[in-house]
Formats: structure tokens, sequence, C-alpha cells
């Protein structure tokens, strides 16, 4: 749960134990079954709570629709060109963003085995307005991340067979480890490792080609 937050779970040892979040961001509960001899296997519960929901107001694609082909990687004839995105809604106390984009489709996976194609850490909260292929490093301690080739910065959709492509925009707290090194991060993989630093996060869906 967020670092600050001073929730707790009442009557947990009954058959209705309840939760109410305190602040914004996201809670990871886990529940056990004992029946007084054995522990049952643990059900993973994860709860988002904002006063106010991040969003993504201006984007060259959504809700499923076509990546435009300039967006696509090269190998597949595209520019590599990131996209231009408009951040609003920000929750009350959000210090940065992160910006996370990958591909679940196969051969990539779900979670975990998501390939990474974008990955940009520590920007600004005053960054809402990012142009397309506007060079983000130019922002004060911004970072990108490596994509799935191992190489670093932006690496457009290269399918040629139609994949889904996710990007995430996250508010971010105060407290988040400001990052130092170039991050290997997925959208699951950031999920865990920043889940109590989360305070709204955004996404985009896309399709290519």
């Amino acid at each position: 749960m967020p670092e600050v937050s001073k929730t707790t779970i009442f009557n947990p040892t009954s058959a209705h134990p309840t939760f109410a979040p305190d602040i914004a961001g996201i809670y990871v509960i886990s529940l056990t079954v004992n029946d007084t001899k054995t522990n049952g296997a643990p059900a993973i519960v994860t709860i988002t709570a904002s006063d106010t929901n991040l969003s993504i107001t201006q984007a060259p694609f959504s809700a499923g629709s076509t990546i435009p082909l300039k967006f696509a990687a090269t190998v597949v004839g595209g520019s590599n060109i990131s996209p231009q995105l408009s951040i609003g809604d920000i929750p009350v106390g959000t210090d940065r963003f992160a910006i996370v984009m990958d591909d679940e489709t196969a051969p990539c996976q779900p979670g975990l085995g998501a390939c990474r194609h974008w990955g940009v850490f520590n920007l600004p909260v005053s960054k809402t307005l990012i142009g397309e292929g506007e060079d983000l490093l130019l922002q004060n301690g911004t970072l990108y991340g490596s994509n799935k080739n191992g190489t670093v910065g932006y690496l457009g959709p290269d399918a040629t067979s139609q994949h889904t492509y996710k990007l995430t925009v996250y508010a971010l707290a105060v407290t988040a480890p400001f990052l130092s090194y170039i991050p290997e991060y997925n959208r699951a993989k950031f999920e865990i490792d920043f889940k109590s630093y989360i305070l709204g996060k955004a996404t985009i869906t896309g399709v290519y080609p």
C-alpha cells in the first residue's frame, strides 16, 4: 500500500473482513483462509484508489485503434517516432511521471513477459505536454529505459502480424525512488516495484499493423 497510508484491514480474522483506503494509491491485499488446521492458498487482491483519475487527454491512438505508421519501428517501414501525449487530471501529491509501453502479444507474453518498447522515468510533473519525437532527456533527471532489443529509448511497434500495444502513464509520489540507472521495466514489473508510490495511472491501447 502507499508508504504514508495508515489504513488497515478491519476484522481480518472474520468471514467478512473489510478495507477502506485512506489516501490515493495502489493497495495489494493478501487473503488467506484457515480451517484451524491448514492455510489455503492466498488470494491476492489489488485495489486502486484515487481522489482524481490521471488521464491521457491527447494521443495519436487509443481504445484499440491502429497505430499510425510513423510511430512504428524502421524495420517495418516506420519512422520510429515516439508519440505525442498530453497528461491531465493529475492526482494531488504527484512529484513525477513514468511512461511505459509494452507488447503482450505472442511471442511476447502477458504480464512480466511483455516485450518492452518504451520507458521514460523521473519525468518532472510539470512536463504534461510531450511532443511528437521529443527528446525527453532534456528534462532534468529524466532517463530512458532499455527496450526489448537491448537498446535505450523508444522502439516503435515492429510486428508484421497484428499485435496490441499498451502505453501507461504513471503518477508517482515524492517518496518514489529516483532512478539513476538504465531501467528494464515493462508495465507489470514497474507496477510491482513501484506499487507503493503510484498515485494514479492511465493507459491507451493501439494495434499494429
